[in-house]
């Protein structure tokens, strides 16, 4: 056989394309597919498994699927037809055998580390059951296929021996399987490793005639693969349609090779297949738009295009475009873009970042745009499409809200402004049509459906999440219902979930889906070249046509239309005189061509600007009428912009610290065998201090706030040698900072960068190569090595690996919730590794330039447990983000890790609103409507979760305690940390400078007494949050975060800022103020012995507060003019924490002290008292320079002696 040009084709689709699928797929879907591959000439395919549904719950219909009577039939009358069903043990062969299955699958795993996370058995074991089954079935008559997994390498353990493939084959050849399928789980294999392992089996005496080739294609490699191996004599494939597959046990790995990418290569290399080639295309189409998923096959995809453009079948389009459509520009702002190609009009929403929301500007401009082009005769049709993300996400629900309760003139307008828009596309005789490219809610989708024709990509979803939020889809369903239907529009009303572009497609409300943006826009020129062939009055006619039978059907009404209708196009000036003559001339009519010149389009399109020109001032909804709210909802958030990565000079293009000139250890990149207990590894510290470091990261590093693994696993991990190296070093160089073990003696700096250096290479040269996929210990030794150059101040290598961590985390799914036949350890370990990163990402991004990459609306995964939970083995009570931000949820939450969270959630929207869209937000935060005030709506949610009044710290910590009095550091972290993010987030808000920054972008008058307001809540919540690290300190517990130090710093200078502006330095606000100032600095001079970056911290604040009474006008109640620019560069820097943890380069412009020319002590030039500070000299030397500029009696200057005398 191996010379035959035949292949045989085992189609996988229906049982290991469909198992990893989350969402449930219908039993009938199932027997439909398996029908239609059967159709196509599939004559083996695998149809499901009999396992546990509790192991894979989309597998639970495998009964179903057997007792179905189109399977049975199958089963008594088809002798040619092979329908393999996998069975893990004998119970499921009972159960197989019962349905009358005349073939089964055994399943091993030719890797230990897989067999236990898959089968939860050691290879042996695994072996062993296989061997019963096949036992049992071969004496009931039943044939028996076998499956061997893991052929190149193991997601736990590794690279595969090929001696352990060879094993796994030949146990399942002599215990009676006719066939064995070699399975690259992983997709890493490539063409050599192929031929290397067939050379090898051969040379064991093992067949290829008796083997069958089973890739995946993760990295590309499948179809690759597939060949070689066909090259090497294998005849017998796997395949899935449409690319379908994956495991839920192999973290990474992706669908199976696409049966028509198998289908499409033999077809052209002259093998047979038997297998009709565009039928599996229009499978691979028909169950990819099904499961509303991407179709993975490359052939399949570029065959459905093709089809779908030039077969009448598919899309109803016979002709390609001649020619590319080019648009002019007409007209373009912040909400619309006008364009125009030949009798084409195009409105194109243009507000991504909202969501395109409808605010009252957008749809002013649409109107008008609109109405010019219902103006002009050269235009034959309308197009409504979207830039961005969305395409449109409903009405402005700021301004719903504004309306809701009042009624009157408020709601009126609003349902009058969405009516007339609405009403305007739906009545224009010009054919008009939605390209929607992205999601759709409420009034977006009133906005497509209007329209008489619409076309939509694949992803795209349709929602009508009205009643959610107490209201109803009103203006828009009488559109709804006209294209949906009765049923389905109810459905999606009461229901709100999303419907698919391919469920609509069905109902008849979609004409045409295209899978990728470029088909999309393909489809659309085509349609619009298509429509160019029917004239601007018939086109009018026939929607006349429509509409009298949707609102008069079968009245008098659509009677007296049609005999008009009739009437009008038998008139002798009509459309019709000149189409019928063309007709009897056999021409094609271009109706385009006939209603239009190029003079006439230049003539149409100066009209239309120069009406835009003079009705620009008198549009019913102008944007000076009316607010535009610029913050989307939360639920429908665009994507955030990438991190701006800059570079430093002290770093290497990897991002690796210079280590010239530093004592290091001599870093191996090989294990040791782990048999050793005196040394676990050949070139770490000795065991007895690798397992003191161990100890100080869980008493230190743990929970504080980042957390990562479960104790006990990990020192199991230890001990067994199973811990990856950069992940241990990565512990060790973190756990150092903490550390004061004699065997580094004065070399633990120079210990920590030697290990977080190799545990970088590591990442970089163990793991980061086509042959080793990346694991969850890879994402945690990344994650951990961004916090220790972050906080050693190499801000752009921190990013780097921040960015890294991030793709690793969506590459392994963290973002989702695990598998819930992963071990629970290990269930809760991805969550907190995810939750980790999520972390770090929103901290870091506290600065103008540096955006977090991670959006909530992309966390699926479960929150983790707190600590005590976690210790306990109650991981199963985890709540979601979505859940904690809810105000109705009870989840029962006070404290650990959900709350932090929760409060670096908020944190997040602080940043955007405060730093990173301080340009671009106009809403005065004392708005009602405003994201200032959702903010501070979520931050009393935080506040109650957290029981802030109730609980003060020092009470929270007795609760902390152990038996011995000692305070549980890891568990109390959490605590700490979430108390102190809040505290922040209310920093952030009234910091006396982004208040300024905030007000000064408002169109209106500032009320004085938001202004006093923001100054009051900004000195109580930095007095707040020194008093909390003060008082945590003074308890002992650890603050080692190192997001204190800039927690302490930006406190310290709003403290400053008030203290400076005190008159009266005898009151008790005064000396209060000095103390709680003086606190900050404290706790950064604490921080600095553990943190590289908080002592430049320090060092910022102490020049800042010496400074400080130059901003004074900051905390005036009436703006002030337009602050210099060298001052607002220090103020950014200290609320910017990439700014602030860089060496202090803060430029305070200080008056300038001219020195008496008489003095010989100082020198003749100007100097700044900075400066003369620099030359030694006290502060009264500088006082004596000019006694009019220093006036001893203000609060600074009193400051400032206090200092220089030790007070400070």
């Amino acid at each position: 056989m191996a010379g035959s040009k035949t292949v045989r084709i085992v189609e996988v689709g229906p049982r290991d394309g469909l198992q990893n699928i989350k969402t449930v797929v219908d039993t009938s879907t199932k027997l439909e597919l398996i029908q239609r591959l059967q159709d196509a000439g599939l004559q083996n395919v695998e149809i499901t498994s009999v396992v546990s549904p509790k192991a894979i719950p989309q597998l639970e219909d495998c009964r179903k699927i057997l007792s179905a009577p189109v399977v049975k039939r199958w089963q008594q009358t088809n002798g040619t037809l092979r329908m393999p069903v996998l069975v893990p043990n004998t119970k499921g062969l009972r159960i197989a055998l019962e349905h009358g299955v005349r073939e089964v699958a055994v399943f091993v795993s030719a890797t230990e580390g897989f067999s236990r996370a898959n089968i939860n058995c050691t290879v042996d074991e695994g072996l062993e059951r296989a061997k019963q089954v096949a036992s049992v079935a071969s004496a009931a008559g039943v044939l028996v296929r076998g499956y061997v997994s893991c052929i190149f390498a193991d997601p736990f353990d590794g690279p595969t021996p090929l001696p352990a493939v060879s094993r796994a084959v030949r146990s399942l050849l002599d215990m009676g399987c006719y066939e064995v399928s070699l399975g690259d789980t992983l997709g890493v294999g490539t063409p050599p490793d192929v031929r290397r392992l067939l050379e090898y089996l051969k040379a064991q005496n093992i067949h290829t005639e008796r083997l069958a080739g089973h890739f995946h294609d993760t990295y590309g490699q499948a179809l690759a693969n597939v060949w070689t191996a066909y090259e090497c004599g294998l005849r017998t494939f796997d395949s899935s349609v449409g690319g379908l597959g994956g495991c839920p046990f192999a973290p990474g790995a992706k669908g199976n090779v696409a049966t028509e990418d198998v289908v499409y290569l033999f077809q052209q290399a002259g093998v047979d297949t038997g297998v009709d080639l565009q039928q599996v295309v229009d499978i691979g189409v028909w169950i990819s738009q099904a499961l509303a998923k991407p179709n993975d096959s490359r052939a399949g995809a570029a065959l459905a295009s093709k089809s779908k453009i030039s077969s009448t079948k598919s899309s109803k389009i016979t002709d390609r475009p001649k020619e590319a459509l080019e648009w002019s520009i007409l007209e373009q702002s912040d909400n619309v873009v006008v364009r125009r190609a030949g009798a084409n009009g195009n409105i194109v929403l243009n507000k991504p970042r909202n969501g395109n929301t409808l605010t009252f500007p957008m749809i002013s401009e649409i109107i008008q745009a609109f109405k010019s082009f219902e103006s002009d005769a050269s235009i034959s049709r309308v197009l409504i499409s979207a830039n961005g993300k969305f395409f449109c996400t409903g009405m402005d629900l700021s301004q719903a809200a504004q309306a809701v309760g009042r009624g009157g003139d408020a709601s009126s307008k609003l349902f009058q402004a969405l009516t007339d828009l609405f009403e305007l596309i739906d009545n224009s005789p010009k054919v008009t049509v939605s390209c929607i490219q992205g999601p759709a809610f409420g009034g977006g989708i009133g906005l497509a459906f209007s329209c008489d024709i619409r076309i939509s990509i694949s992803s795209a979803s349709f929602t009508l999440s009205e009643a959610k939020l107490g209201m109803c889809p009103a203006v828009i369903s009488r559109y709804v219902i006209r294209e949906w239907g009765f049923g389905l529009s109810r459905e999606a009303m009461l229901t709100a979930r999303s419907l698919t572009a391919s469920e609509l497609k069905s109902a008849g409300a979609i004409s045409m889906v295209a899978e990728t943006p470029s088909e999309l826009d393909i489809i659309t020129k085509t349609l619009l070249t298509q429509l160019r062939h029917s004239s601007p009055g018939g086109s009018s006619m026939s929607k006349e046509l429509v509409k009298l039978s949707w609102r008069h059907a079968g009245m008098p009404e659509q009677r007296d239309g049609i005999s008009r209708l009739f009437k009008t196009m038998m008139e002798p000036d009509s459309d019709a005189v000149h189409g019928i003559a063309e007709f009897q001339q056999k021409r094609k009519v271009d109706w385009d061509s006939l209603n239009q010149t190029d003079l006439l389009q230049r003539i149409s399109m100066i009209e239309s600007k120069l009406a835009q020109l003079s009705d620009r001032e008198s549009q019913e909804f102008s944007s000076a009428a009316f607010n535009e709210a610029n913050m989307p909802m939360e639920d429908h958030n665009t994507v955030e912009e990438q991190p701006q990565f800059q570079s430093n000079e002290h770093e290497d293009v990897l991002g690796v610290p210079d280590l010239v000139n530093q004592s290091s250890p001599n870093m191996s990149t090989t294990w040791r065998s782990g048999s050793s207990q005196s040394q676990i590894f050949s070139t770490f510290p000795p065991d007895s201090v690798t397992q003191s470091l161990v100890d100080t990261f869980f008493q230190w590093c743990h929970n504080q706030p980042y957390s990562y693994f479960h104790e006990g696993s990990f020192r199991q991990k230890l001990a067994d040698g199973q811990l990856s190296k950069c992940v241990l070093l990565a512990v060790l160089a973190s756990s150092l900072r903490f550390s004061e073990h004699e065997y580094y003696r004065d070399n633990r700096s120079n210990a920590i960068e030697a290990y977080a250096r190799e545990a970088w290479l590591s990442v970089l040269g163990d793991h980061m190569t086509v042959e080793d996929s990346c694991n969850l210990e890879v994402a945690q030794a990344t994650n951990i090595l961004a916090i220790i150059d972050f906080t050693a101040g190499r801000t752009s290598s921190a990013w780097l690996k921040i960015g890294m961590a991030i793709r690793i985390a969506q590459d392994l799914q963290l973002m989702k919730e695990p598998s819930e036949t992963l071990p629970l350890v290990e269930q809760e370990e991805r969550r907190r590794s995810f939750w980790s990163i999520y972390l770090l990402d929103k901290l870091v991004s506290l600065g103008k330039h540096r955006h977090f990459a991670i959006l909530d609306e992309d966390c699926h995964v479960r929150l983790p447990c707190d600590e005590l939970t976690f210790r306990s083995g109650g991981w199963g009570q985890n709540v979601t983000l979505r859940q904690l931000l809810d105000w109705s949820t009870d989840v029962g939450v006070e404290s650990g890790f959900p709350v932090a969270i929760l409060a670096s959630s908020v944190l997040a929207r602080c940043t955007r609103r405060l730093l990173h869209d301080r340009n671009t937000d106009e809403t005065p935060p004392w708005d009602s409507k405003s994201e200032f005030a959702s903010i501070t709506s979520l931050l009393l949610l935080v506040e109650s979760r957290l029981q802030v009044d109730q609980h003060p710290i020092g009470n929270v910590v007795d609760t902390y305690r152990l038996d011995d009095g000692v305070i549980d550091h890891p568990a109390m972290g959490h605590v700490i940390f979430a108390r102190t993010v809040f505290h922040v987030c209310y920093c952030l808000l009234y910091h006396p400078f982004l208040v300024r920054e905030q007000v000064r972008r408002v169109k209106c008058q500032v009320p004085s007494s938001f202004m006093r307001l923001a100054s009051q809540k900004s000195y109580e919540h930095a007095r707040d949050l020194v008093n909390l690290l003060h008082d945590a300190e003074a308890v002992g517990c650890h603050l080692g975060a190192s997001f204190y130090a800039y927690s302490a710093c930006l406190a310290g200078s709003i403290l400053s800022l008030h203290m400076h502006t005190e008159k009266d330095t005898e009151s008790q606000r005064y000396l209060e103020l000095l103390s709680v100032t003086q606190d900050s600095i404290s706790i950064l001079e604490g921080m600095a012995k553990f943190w590289d970056h908080a002592s430049k911290i320090h060092h910022r604040l102490l020049t800042f507060n010496a400074n400080a009474y130059l901003f004074d006008s900051l905390l005036d109640s009436q703006l002030k003019s337009v602050m210099d620019p060298g001052w607002e560069r220090s103020l950014w820097s200290m609320v910017d924490y990439g700014e602030m943890c860089r060496e202090s380069s803060l430029s305070i412009p200080s008056p300038k002290i001219p020195a008496p020319s008489d003095s010989p002590s100082f020198p003749d030039l100007e100097l700044e008292s900075e400066q003369m500070l620099d030359l030694g000299l006290d502060v009264q030397q500088i006082s004596q320079i000019d006694d009019n500029l220093m006036n001893f009696d203000t609060p600074n200057i009193k400051y400032l002696l206090e200092l220089a005398s030790g007070g400070g």
